[in-house]
């Protein structure tokens, strides 16, 4: 009789840490090479004054959890019609903004930016043949002039090189899609994403910020026939802080074999055996598996000597010893006193116990082996933009039960290890992703 011992299926969901670094030189490298040399060539009209302001050298930036600081220095060129000529004058100032940041719940960054403070560093004085004349008078508002453009450059060069929205929606869908782990055995992961926080900036040393991206996730492991079709539909979450960290890479899957995959594997191997001699023969005409309890049941057909069916049955286990999922003790029930004669059935019963493990057991623990390769694979060569690395190995494998359903043996695994993003640099969002 087929009957499943009543379970809660391990609700637990997996949480993914993933540590991010931000090497702060390198941002800085390459923010300097994205804004241009000229920040500001423009009329100053309430004060008839051409002002150009070029970069004195490198920006410096700083970034906290709320919010970033530039340290612009600027060189001034000054120059103002006096009706017979022009007079001119050079400068030197700096110059510090603050861009206050947030993230909407649609994962997009806004900006705002002001300037905090500035400090003359060669004041400009205009100069006519012999004639100085000190322009500090109307330095405000050549600096208010200034401002506008530069807040509105620093917004635009965060707005392009930091977008975020792209690349977390980039990983959600790599992440929602089937994998395939295995074309001989069918094998395809599914990860099955179901929320994504982000844990706040923090400066861990004066060179090095740190986040945490934290992905919560029901990863799974199916045989399908058609896994490319396999869909996972939920949308990218709206965008939250995560509350604390965590330093500990963690997945929970479940493998699950098919009944009727492990039959197709069993049958090749089973359908149309032989076993005995002369009269004493019999056929293997059909094979078919299904539970009873967390027993695994092997119903298989025979002609010749005997024809009917037998019956064996074993509880699928991890064997720590052998690191594998084993059938264990697997009986083989002939359900009649003259079926074979004794040493047919014995080497009947021999035969079909080792092929009928061998096959189970190697779906199973195929499963997990590929399992293990393919994730690490997707770590090894994510779809990342250029100027972001992924730094991350799988460790350890526990699996932590075994149980039966109606459709077939699901597994329980636990992997563990530790993955870390490494962001040399701003990602530009014109950049397309490392194949």
């Amino acid at each position: 009789m087929e009957y499943y011992n009543p379970f809660e299926v391990e609700k637990e969901p997996s949480m993914f840490f993933i540590d991010v670094e931000l090497d702060l030189p390198k941002v800085e490298k390459a923010l300097n090479k994205n804004i241009p040399d000229t920040l500001f060539n423009s009329a100053v009209s309430s004060a008839d004054f051409d002002v150009k302001a070029y970069k004195a050298g490198e920006i410096k930036v700083d970034i906290s959890q709320s919010a970033i600081d530039f340290k612009i220095p600027l060189s001034l060129k000054i120059s103002k019609s006096l009706g017979l000529g022009k007079v001119s004058a050079d400068g030197e100032i700096e110059m510090d903004f603050r861009s206050e940041y947030s993230i909407s719940p649609d994962w997009d960054i806004s900006t705002t930016t002001d300037l905090l403070h500035h400090n003359w560093i060669k004041k400009p004085v205009l100069k006519a043949g012999f004639i100085k004349i000190p322009i500090e008078g109307v330095a405000d508002i050549i600096i208010g002039q200034m401002q506008k453009q530069l807040v509105q450059t620093i917004d635009n060069q965060i707005d392009t090189n930091l977008d975020l929205k792209k690349m977390i929606a980039s990983v959600w869908g790599e992440m929602k899609k089937p994998i395939q782990a295995s074309k001989e055995f069918n094998t395809w992961v599914l990860l099955r994403p179901a929320d994504i926080n982000l844990l706040p900036l923090v400066k861990t040393s004066s060179d090095t910020l740190k986040t945490q991206l934290q992905i919560l996730m029901s990863p799974s492991v199916v045989i399908s026939s058609n896994g490319g079709q396999l869909s996972y539909e939920k949308e990218l979450p709206k965008f939250s802080w995560a509350d604390s960290s965590n330093q500990k890479l963690e997945m929970n899957i479940i493998s699950f074999v098919p009944f009727e995959e492990a039959e197709k594997i069993a049958k090749m191997n089973l359908l149309g055996e032989t076993f005995g001699t002369g009269k004493n023969q019999v056929k293997v005409e059909g094979f078919n598996l299904f539970g009873q309890g967390n027993n695994l049941v092997v119903e298989t057909e025979l002609s010749g000597a005997y024809n009917g069916k037998v019956f064996g049955k074993g509880e699928p286990k991890y064997d720590p010893a052998r690191d594998s999922v084993i059938l264990d003790d697997l009986k083989i029930d002939l359900k009649t006193s003259n079926i074979l004669m004794k040493g047919v059935g014995l080497i009947f019963k021999k035969k079909i116990k080792s092929m009928i493990q061998a096959s189970v057991e190697e779906q199973i623990n195929h499963n997990i082996t590929e399992m293990k390769t393919i994730i690490q694979n997707q770590l090894d060569a994510p779809g990342l933009p250029n100027g972001i690395n992924l730094d991350a190995k799988l460790g350890t494998v526990r699996i932590l039960n075994v149980y039966l359903t109606p459709d077939g043996i699901k597994t329980l695994i636990n992997f563990d290890g530790h993955a870390r993003l490494l962001v040399d640099g701003l990602p530009d969002r014109q950049t397309p992703p490392k194949e």
